[in-house]
Parts: structure tokens; C-alpha cells; sequence
């Protein structure tokens, strides 16, 4: 039976079970470094030390505001908590006036950033220390140091603020989600009991541990005895598997669909013998010959794909937004569990995932609720949560929070459905539907994961509330376009011009008009974009998906044109 209470008893507890554990490292450029849960546990009680010498009292904020994320800032992270503070990761980067805004709002005893970040830009606060500074700087713990940690730790609530994670929504100001031990543990421990993690299992990160799901997420990894190894950026994950060789990791659906686009480009690019031999490993109905077909592509294709990613890999978990079921089929059938889930970070976050076990599974769904947790849905087919994992409230905001919580029930904001098996289905958020001038509803999420699942397109914004008709920004996929472009003899450029090419622009036209969309769903009109949307500039959130109110801001006069 687990034997600790908070997050940062986790580095003792596993160095008394497995002393020899190996916490995990990093992976840059090839090379691995690597911590060990003695190197953590001692980590974890210096800087809880620096930070009670310095004065950090209980309930002062502690904003840890950094561009990379490592095995160094869980320690950070939990010997904020150590100490009876209060964490507050941020996003970064971020507009500069949010940023200010959240600084301010929540007036922290210190701001630890990194070195490539300039803190004055954003801070008036003289209690600042580089994120570098404070891992390099080694304090040597006495005995009567652990002493006071414990002291502090033994006046430390369950109920307590032990979080406070800033949403990264889609639409709207971000909010202030205040997460207390009991919260974070509760959803913590839920998930442990499901995930086949144990001390012999090596997973790999890559999101960003500001967001509420992967730094809950690596808690369980540490609590199960799992080694972490984290990356840079998402954007190193291909190269780095097979250098860490993971059993495991957690991914957006954007990376799986690259990875699997990658599989499909190989395929496309050799001779007709590989390409049918592939076509029949993916058949569901497979006579004599295809069957051997699928033999031989077992072999000699998919083993090869496997060994790219590290030739380990048993399961993937995804999350934050749609995956297209041909995707998570087509890991599946090579041996990879993929694994859906659904939460916002006002459950702490998790609130339903698929499990690993038999039954427990079934694609197209986020899976089952978690143990302890319920779910309903409202009669508007928005979905409620009760249970331990749901938010304090949010900080500084009463008349919010009376909103979000009613009656103990959490309004998620999400419309979606149980089907026959009580699978849960995640269909839309409750502020993006809107009425069609034929009277029926519209969900803008559904169409832009049908259009982003096409290979000629990489992002997709649907507009159609209060205007007469639908239309489309999309961001071209132009590794594919230019492939286009080649078969059908279209002299290619640069992107910036490309998106204006009327025979390209047919060659979306085409594609949107034989989608399969329903009449009051069609796109009536749509912009061709050579921009880049990406979480560095604001227009995707840190988990990839399109910020809706800032696209929309930024190209209000190309949507108005397409309007008149």
C-alpha cells in the first residue's frame, strides 16, 4: 500500500522501496544523462532549504516560469510544495501583457525563470533567481534542516492550496485553477491503479509540465518507479526514441498523426511490391494472398517502424484533443496500445481515460470515468464532474467559480454523450456550437478534425457564428502540397505564393466539396494561409490546439473580405 501523502514525499518514498532506482535524465542530442532517486530525494530537500532560509512562508506563491522542462523541475516543483508555499508553473512564451498580468495577480514571495528569460520585462519583483542558479547552487543539509522540513511538513493540510495552474483554453483570458494536495493526489492515485508502470519501466516527455496533465502525468510515472526521461521539445521526440527506447509516453494527437504520416510518405515513396504488401497488412478482411502480403509487410515494414521508435514501445497515452480512429488503428494492429483520455485542468485533471486492461478500451472514446470520480451528462449535453479531483475554485474570483461549480458539480464546458458501453464521447466545447442560418447546430470542432485529417491540411479554423454561412482558414500541409503539385505538373515556389495559386486553390476546393460534410456543415469559403501557428507565437495552445479568439483577431480583415 502507498505510504505517502504529498507529491514531495514521492523521491523518499522510492528511495526507501528501490534505493537503486534511476529517477531518469535528459536526452539532448543524442547524449543521455542521468539522475538518480538518491540525486532526486537530496535535490528535492536543498532546495526546499534554500527556499525556508530565504523566507518562503506557507500560502506565498512560487512562480516557476521556464521555456524547458527536466527532472530539475519536478524537484523545483516539489520542494515548492515541501514547504508549505504555493506553486504556480506558467507558460512560457506567452503574450507580454498576460504575462504581466498573471505575474501581478499573484503577487509571488519569488519568480524562478530561466536564464534566456528576461524577468524585468515582466516583473517588478526584486525576489527573483534563474531556474540555473537555483539547481547549481548546492546547499550542504544539516540535520536540523530536515528537522524544520519535517516540522513544516507535519502543518501541512491536505486541503491546503498546493497548486495554481493557469488554463491554456482555446478561447477567452486564462484562469487561475487552484488545486489543493487533496486534489492533485486524489487524481494522481486514481490514474496510478490503471497504467501498467513499474520500476522497470522507462518512459519518455516531451510536453510541457506547465500543463496540468503531463506534470500530473510524470507524478505517476515517479510514484510507480518508472524512470523519465525528458526532451527540449516534442519537436526532438522521432530522433530521441531510439536512444531512450521507452515502454511508454504521453503525446497530443498532432505527434501520433506526424508519425504515422511519416510510416505513410516511406511507403508512398517505394515499389509497388512494398506498397501492396502494406495495403494488405492494413485490410481487416484478408484472403490467402493478402495475408501473406501482410506477413511480409509485418516484417519487413512495420518491425522497421517499431525499431525507429525504439523497438520497446507497449503504449502510448493521448490526450487534449481528437484522435482520428485510422491512426490509433493503425498502432494498434502494430502492437502499440494507444490509449485516449479526457480532463481540463479544474479536474486535476484526469476525469476519464481508456484502460490497458481487456474491456476497457474502445476507440473513438475517452474512455471510462476514473474510480471515485462521477460524470452526467446535462440536458444540453454538457458534461458535469463530481468528485475529489475538482478545483478549490478559481483564485480570486468568487463569482466564477459559483458559475463553474454548482451543487458540487463541475460544468466542464464540454458537450458530449455516453454511448451503449458508457464509453465516454467528447463531441465539442459548449461555447464554440453554434445555429446555422438553417436552424440546425453546428459544431465547428467536428468539421476542423475532419479537415485536419486530411493530408493537404495541418491546421484548420471553421468561423460561422452569427455570419450566414461557414468558412475556413486553413494552414496547408505543404510537405504534402508540394507532392500535389508535382503529380499534377503545378510549378511549385515558395508557400507565401503557393496559397495563392488559383490551381491550388482549386485543389482545396475539391477537397472541401467531396468531404462528405453535411449541406448545412459545408465550407462556403476558405483562406489559404502560408502563416505558422504554433504555441511560440500564441495562435496554438501549449498542447496544439488553435486558439480561436487570437486567430480570429489576427485575420478579422481577410475573414470580413470573404464576408461582403
Amino acid at each position: 500500500m502507498m505510504n505517502f501523502q504529498f507529491l514531495f514525499d514521492l523521491p523518499a518514498y522510492q528511495l526507501q522501496q528501490n534505493p537503486k532506482l534511476m529517477a531518469g535524465g535528459h536526452w539532448r542530442k543524442g547524449q543521455l544523462t542521468t539522475c538518480s532517486i538518491v540525486e532526486l530525494d537530496t535535490m528535492v530537500n536543498s532546495i526546499a532549504t534554500f527556499f525556508f532560509q530565504q523566507g518562503i512562508k506557507k500560502n506565498e506563491r512560487v512562480i516557476l516560469l521556464t521555456d524547458h522542462f527536466n527532472i530539475e523541475w519536478l524537484a523545483v516543483d516539489m520542494a515548492i510544495m515541501a514547504v508549505s508555499a504555493i506553486s504556480v508553473p506558467v507558460n512560457y512564451p506567452q503574450k507580454e501583457n498576460d504575462l504581466k498580468f498573471i505575474i501581478e495577480r499573484m503577487e509571488p514571495a519569488m519568480v524562478i525563470h530561466s536564464s534566456s528569460i528576461s524577468i524585468q520585462k515582466f516583473s517588478s519583483s526584486k525576489n527573483s533567481i534563474s531556474f540555473e542558479s537555483l539547481i547549481q547552487n548546492k546547499i550542504n543539509i544539516q540535520e536540523n534542516d530536515l528537522q524544520q522540513l519535517l516540522t513544516i511538513r507535519n502543518n501541512i493540510a491536505s486541503s491546503d492550496i498546493a497548486t495554481i495552474v493557469h488554463t491554456s483554453g482555446s478561447s477567452g483570458e486564462p484562469r487561475a485553477v487552484c488545486l489543493s494536495h487533496h486534489n492533485i493526489m486524489s487524481n494522481m492515485m486514481s490514474v496510478l491503479t490503471l497504467v501498467p508502470f513499474h520500476s522497470r519501466t522507462r518512459v519518455m516527455s516531451f510536453l510541457p509540465l506547465s500543463h496540468i496533465f503531463e506534470r500530473i502525468v510524470c507524478y505517476v510515472y515517479l510514484a510507480s518507479g518508472a524512470s523519465i526521461y525528458f526532451l527540449d521539445s516534442y519537436r526532438y521526440a522521432v530522433f530521441a526514441l531510439k536512444d531512450i527506447r521507452p515502454d511508454f509516453f504521453t503525446s497530443v494527437p498532432l505527434i501520433l498523426e506526424r508519425f504515422a504520416a511519416a510510416l505513410e510518405d516511406r511507403i508512398e515513396e517505394m515499389g509497388w511490391f512494398t506498397r501492396w504488401a502494406y495495403n494488405s497488412w492494413e485490410k481487416t478482411d484478408r484472403g490467402v494472398v493478402s495475408h501473406v502480403g501482410s506477413l511480409i509487410a509485418h516484417q519487413w515494414i512495420i518491425k522497421r517502424w517499431k525499431r525507429k521508435m525504439g523497438g520497446k514501445l507497449k503504449g502510448i497515452i493521448s490526450g487534449a484533443a481528437y484522435l482520428d480512429p485510422k491512426v490509433e488503428r493503425l498502432y494498434e494492429r502494430s502492437g502499440i496500445r494507444v490509449r485516449q483520455g479526457y480532463g481540463l485542468t479544474e479536474a486535476s485533471p484526469v476525469v476519464a481515460i481508456n484502460r490497458f486492461e481487456p474491456e476497457g478500451h474502445k476507440r473513438g472514446t475517452v474512455g471510462l470515468p476514473l474510480p471515485g470520480v462521477e460524470v452526467k451528462i446535462a440536458e444540453d449535453g454538457e458534461i458535469w464532474v463530481k468528485g475529489p479531483n475538482v478545483m478549490m475554485g478559481y483564485y480570486q474570483d468568487d463569482e466564477a467559480t459559483r458559475q463553474t461549480i454548482v451543487d458540487d458539480w463541475l460544468h466542464t464546458g464540454d458537450i458530449g454523450y455516453f454511448d451503449k458501453d458508457h464509453f465516454l464521447v467528447i463531441t465539442d466545447r459548449k461555447s464554440n456550437i453554434y445555429k446555422h442560418a438553417s436552424g440546425k447546430f453546428i459544431s465547428p470542432t467536428h468539421i476542423e478534425s475532419a479537415l485536419m485529417h486530411e493530408p493537404l491540411i495541418q491546421y484548420a479554423l471553421v468561423i460561422g457564428y452569427h455570419r450566414p454561412f461557414n468558412i475556413a482558414l486553413i494552414i496547408p500541409d505543404f510537405d504534402y502540397l508540394k507532392k500535389n503539385c508535382e503529380e499534377k505538373n503545378i510549378h511549385w515556389t515558395a508557400p507565401e505564393y503557393m496559397v495563392h495559386n488559383t490551381l491550388v486553390i482549386q485543389i482545396y476546393r475539391d477537397l472541401l466539396d467531396h468531404m462528405g460534410l453535411q449541406s448545412h456543415e459545408r465550407i462556403e469559403k476558405f483562406i489559404l494561409l502560408s502563416d505558422a501557428w504554433t504555441p511560440e507565437n500564441g495562435l496554438l495552445t501549449p498542447t496544439f490546439k488553435p486558439r480561436r479568439k487570437e486567430i480570429e483577431e489576427k485575420y478579422t480583415k481577410s475573414i470580413d473580405e470573404l464576408y461582403e
